[in-house]
């Protein structure tokens, strides 16, 4: 008897509210637990830069002539902006990344090391590089190092070239100088890289005594 008369009252006090709404209560959708995955990337060597110059850049011509009239027989030093223009062109090999592929230091100051390619382009990056374990030794390595350049036995403006750092998969840190080399005559020329070291030099791989080290490239244009 007690039940039925509460569910009457309850009827009576809901008929004295006026109609009433029914409303369906929904939970939110959970939270999605699918796990976000983030870019990875992972790094690659190439032995070339990895900036490009703008595209809208006006080729600039050498408005000089490296050589005199005795020394025709050279290939000709572009400019420095030449040379960084032409740095991420592929179908100009470089001499020690593409020709030579040698990665040897000389063993001695005053033993040169003797290498050799054979050119068939018309153009060449002549890429020289210094490499150390980290970048603190190799600012340290630099500091005490003089470079230069020659070829068949005239000097080369190092200002003519363009310098720039590259890491290595091994954690290695370089510095790399590259000249752009052009209209190459017939025959054999000699291009010698060579570095001074003004007291023992530690790259993390050897020491180094002072002294001055050599490369000689020996370069055939067929």
């Amino acid at each position: 008897m007690i039940q039925v008369l509460t569910a009457t009252a309850l009827l009576v006090a809901l008929a004295a509210c006026g109609p009433t709404r029914i409303y369906t209560l929904t939970n939110p959708p959970p939270e999605s637990t699918a796990t976000k995955i983030q870019p990875t990337s992972s790094a690659t060597f190439t032995p070339y830069p990895t900036y490009a110059p703008p595209t809208d850049t006006p080729v600039i011509e050498p408005s000089f002539t490296p050589y005199t009239e005795e020394n025709s027989g050279s290939p000709v030093i572009q400019s420095a902006e030449a040379a960084e223009e032409h740095l991420g062109n592929r179908d100009i090999p470089w001499l020690m990344s593409d020709l030579v592929q040698d990665k040897r230091e000389p063993t001695s100051a005053g033993s040169p090391l003797l290498l050799s390619a054979t050119l068939i382009e018309e153009n060449l990056i002549w890429d020289n590089w210094w490499c150390a374990t980290s970048s603190g030794m190799l600012a340290g390595n630099l500091a005490v190092m003089e470079f230069v350049y020659t070829i068949n036995e005239q000097p080369v403006d190092a200002s003519l070239g363009v310098t720039f750092s590259q890491h290595l998969p091994d954690g290695s840190v370089c510095s790399v100088t590259g000249f752009y080399l052009t209209d190459w005559p017939q025959g054999e020329h000699e291009l010698v890289y060579s570095y001074t070291l003004t007291g023992n030099t530690n790259d993390g791989y050897r020491v180094y005594g002072p002294g001055t080290y050599s490369k000689i490239f020996s370069i055939m244009i067929p």
